[in-house]
């Protein structure tokens, strides 16, 4: 019997009550389903973290899904135990808001996590795949006539905005040399180039080696649902800031639509590093903060980095951008630089 728990992380889900529902259907398929008596109660981040790392830590679970969505799902981060998740048998899917917990996870765990709407699921057909074969196969098809998907591509991304809710974190995902997934439900056009140019301009696309588009609900609309005539202008507005070296996919199966497929997020190394040879510049702690007032002369202390905060580590540092990801970020520099020189 394979046993599963749900999860709200996100913002508290109204009329919970109704996945109850599927505890007879799933169990026909020896699966037992428990919820959480936090989905729609009004919590905090921490909170709702301890609840998720009790689930991990019981080892009862094969599989945590989040039936949450929304805007909070990123102030749980600090309070979720990465390491914890590295070691339990027990994978964790989201959509949506999730998008940046699943990331995060695979970023700071090295462990893969899953993006998944169950909240969206009617014939649970891929409930039921997903959980007794631990296995999620999307239909991936390729953008005018290019190459085949590959199988053992590295994949990261999800809903673009709450993707970029983790830009300039420790949870943000190195990107390099794999293939972005993209979604929205709310997304106009202008906000997708508004938000594409926010990655560009990170540096966070510099070296990936393609786009995966999924569903767009308002763009489409504002296509009048020709999704060919907007799969056009995606990969244009890509071309354009990275020409000549992108390979393009879609995925129509996945997005805020009724029984959607799910996607994979692979293991991931951090865009942003903690280790040496980092700086990290200490907390100041209420002595030292007075020690300060009662000095201001004073020059304030900056010590190398010490190991990666385990995750349940209570956080007392600020983050510096690691040498690699700066030195990106000169190159991506000095080559607009030189754009501009060449159309002047």
């Amino acid at each position: 019997m394979k046993r599963i728990y749900l999860c709200a992380l996100s913002d508290p889900v109204k009329q919970g009550h109704r996945f109850e529902q599927w505890i007879p259907i799933l169990k026909n398929y020896e699966i037992e389903l428990e919820i959480s008596p936090l989905i729609s109660k009004v919590v905090t981040p921490k909170e709702k973290a301890q609840d998720f790392n009790h689930a991990l830590r019981s080892c009862r679970y094969s599989w945590i899904f989040d039936v949450s969505g929304g805007n909070l799902a990123n102030l749980v981060l600090p309070y979720i135990d990465y390491d914890v998740y590295q070691q339990a048998p027990t994978y964790y899917a989201a959509f949506s808001d999730g998008t940046c917990i699943v990331n995060a996870l695979v970023t700071r765990s090295n462990k893969k996590a899953l993006l998944f709407p169950i909240w969206n699921q009617v014939e649970l057909d891929h409930i039921v795949q997903i959980v007794r074969q631990d296995q999620c196969i999307p239909k991936i098809l390729p953008v005018a006539n290019g190459p085949q998907f590959s199988r053992h591509a590295r994949v990261y991304g999800g809903n673009i905005r709450c993707f970029l809710k983790l830009a300039g974190t420790i949870y943000m995902p190195d990107l390099t040399n794999s293939f972005l997934f993209l979604e929205s439900a709310s997304t106009s056009w202008y906000a997708m180039n508004s938000m594409v140019h926010q990655l560009y301009q990170m540096g966070a696309i510099d070296s990936i080696g393609g786009v995966i588009f999924g569903r767009f609900n308002q763009i489409e609309k504002e296509f009048g649902y020709d999704r060919q005539t907007m799969l056009t202008k995606m990969k244009q507005l890509f071309e354009e800031l990275c020409p000549g070296r992108l390979l393009f996919f879609e995925a129509p199966q996945i997005g805020h639509i009724q029984d959607s497929e799910g996607i994979w997020i692979s293991v991931a190394k951090p865009f942003y590093k903690q280790t040496d040879p980092d700086l990290v510049v200490q907390t100041p702690t209420p002595k030292k903060v007075e020690q300060a007032r009662l000095n201001p002369q004073a020059k304030p202390t900056v010590k190398p980095s010490s190991p990666v905060l385990g995750a349940t580590q209570k956080p007392t540092s600020t983050i510096i951008p690691a040498p690699d990801s700066q030195s990106r970020r000169m190159a991506f520099l000095k080559k607009r630089a030189n754009q501009r020189k060449e159309n002047e």
